[in-house]
């Protein structure tokens, strides 16, 4: 009964509203300072049990920095005790603003049961693509998200990951919802678009995308 108790006080602190997880606009909504929510793990030993799963249920990768400690956790995660032995198994909605290099395979592969699937293509020359193209085979999202941006920098990383976008998204056979910035439909996702069998629901900015 606690921790049910200690979970109506905390989800409301610890929830990422939906509408801000799938934006696509330009500028992104969590860009803003705030406060880490991982404070009120740090409690005591029951809000760390209660909020752990609620804190990973939605996570928002903005940096290198911050790719690079949440792959370390998920590798460490079985020295943190007993109840947070499968950390990444509580991550549903990923957000990934930007390349980050290696860790984010390492991300992926620790997160067998991902369901929505942000990415952006807002990449530069500089930022490494191949962890990222390297864990995308180990997913399969019920729903995938391209955020928007001007016009993606053209560079081999953001290059590869496209090709890799292209390519998987058919094979994911759960993939049900597609939501696209109108240049992504238009140049990219047109080519594979027939193949994904799965797709019910195509989202775009704008009802002139579709022309």
């Amino acid at each position: 009964m606690i921790y049910i108790i200690i979970s109506e006080i905390l989800s409301p602190a610890l929830q990422v509203p939906d509408h801000k997880f799938a934006d696509i606009g330009e500028e992104s909504p969590f860009a803003e300072y705030a406060e880490s929510p991982s404070a009120y793990l740090l409690v005591c030993k029951a809000w760390l049990r209660v909020a752990t799963p609620l804190l990973y249920n939605v996570v928002v990768i903005r940096s290198k920095a911050q790719a690079k400690a949440l792959a370390q956790a998920l590798l460490k995660n079985k020295d943190l005790g007993q109840f947070q032995a499968n950390t990444g198994q509580f991550i549903k909605r990923l957000r990934v603003e930007g390349g980050y290099g290696a860790p984010m395979r390492t991300i992926l592969q620790s997160s067998p049961n991902i369901s929505d699937l942000s990415i952006s293509l807002n990449i530069f020359s500089s930022d490494s693509t191949s962890g990222l193209c390297a864990g995308l085979p180990l997913v399969n999202p019920t729903r995938l998200i391209i955020q928007e941006c001007k016009k993606p920098p053209t560079n081999q990383m953001v290059a590869k990951l496209v090709t890799a976008l292209r390519n998987l998204a058919p094979k994911w056979d759960r993939l049900s919802v597609l939501k696209v910035p109108s240049y992504f439909f238009q140049d990219e996702i047109l080519e594979s678009l027939n193949e994904m069998r799965t797709i019910h629901t195509l989202v775009l900015p704008t009802v002139f995308s579709a022309a």
